[in-house]
């Protein structure tokens, strides 16, 4: 891990040990929760080469292609922000390497989520035999050609409501907290990932075979929604109407893959209690509108 300014200039005043406390307790619970060497492998490289840029203003640096270093600004309430902080561009491939720009009021849990953003980036992207290369954070995943231009013949596989979803979930479990930031993407992930581990592969791999194996395995359950659907699906949604519809099938797939239906149903419940709690529902409450699904799957 290397400490920066947003010139890119090594900063050696800085204590990192409250940062290196929140890094250990991660990798704690990566090597805990992943049985996948290679993946395992892949975070902690990610972790050492990541870059750490401390500023006191609102402006942070990402250096370009170019070898430029760009202005990039905070948003407004944010305090630690991932990025990918270095972008490099050869005749084989893309070369990211990721970074974290804070400033010093950020706190824990806003340090930790950005931080398993960092861990999910893959670093080198290679161009395949048409000269297009994906980059890949998480469940966010876009194909450029070597001029870094989207390349629009390949899907775009953006599902960054999900992405939110899935890393502010694994950030609530560390932390011991659950903040209700993101409540219904969190709630979608828990519910996708119950008794099933595909999404936690699909999030850390550098490959895109795990996210499109998890997406086949949805499309076929038909349960009411598709992969399209969390590809299109915006973290900042305010349709609930949409939300109860991918809700709705990501409970009958939560149903439909469990092993033990009533503890499936016992901890459904849980989660639209959270939900109640963080995310009003139209035309009630979330609790009684699964109740409902439940009840009707149960007639099937």
């Amino acid at each position: 891990m290397r400490i920066i300014d947003s010139n890119f200039k090594d900063v050696k005043h800085v204590s990192v040990k409250r940062i290196s406390s929140y890094i250990d307790k991660v990798l704690e619970f990566i090597e805990y929760s992943i049985n996948d060497e290679e993946i395992i492998n892949n975070i902690v490289n990610v972790s050492q080469n990541l870059l750490l840029q401390y500023t006191d203003g609102t402006k942070y640096g990402m250096t370009l292609p170019s070898g430029k270093i760009a202005d990039c600004h905070f948003g407004s309430g944010t305090y630690v922000v991932k990025t990918n902080m270095k972008v490099s561009v050869d005749e084989n491939e893309i070369t990211v390497t990721p970074g974290i720009a804070l400033k010093p009021n950020y706190n824990a849990h806003e340090f930790i989520h950005e931080f398993f953003h960092a861990i999910s980036t893959r670093e080198h992207n290679y161009f395949d035999d048409n000269g297009v290369a994906y980059t890949k954070t998480g469940f966010k995943i876009l194909f450029y050609d070597k001029e870094l231009d989207d390349y629009e013949d390949y899907p775009k596989v953006e599902c960054e409501a999900l992405d939110e979803g899935f890393t502010e979930l694994l950030t609530s479990i560390v932390d011991e907290k659950y903040t209700g930031r993101y409540a219904p993407y969190v709630v979608i992930t828990e519910l996708f990932t119950y008794n099933n581990d595909s999404l936690f592969k699909a999030y850390f791999s550098n490959y895109l075979d795990p996210l499109l194996d998890f997406f086949d395995d949805l499309d076929k359950r038909k349960v009411g929604i598709t992969h399209e659907d969390l590809v299109e699906l915006d973290p900042k949604e305010t349709d609930i109407e949409r939300l109860r519809i991918i809700v709705n099938g990501a409970v009958r797939y939560c149903l439909e893959t469990s092993k033990n239906k009533e503890e499936a149903i016992k901890f459904i419940q849980t989660k639209m209690d959270y939900l109640d709690e963080h995310c009003g529902y139209n035309y009630g409450s979330w609790h009684d509108f699964i109740n409902m699904i439940i009840s009707m799957s149960s007639k099937m």
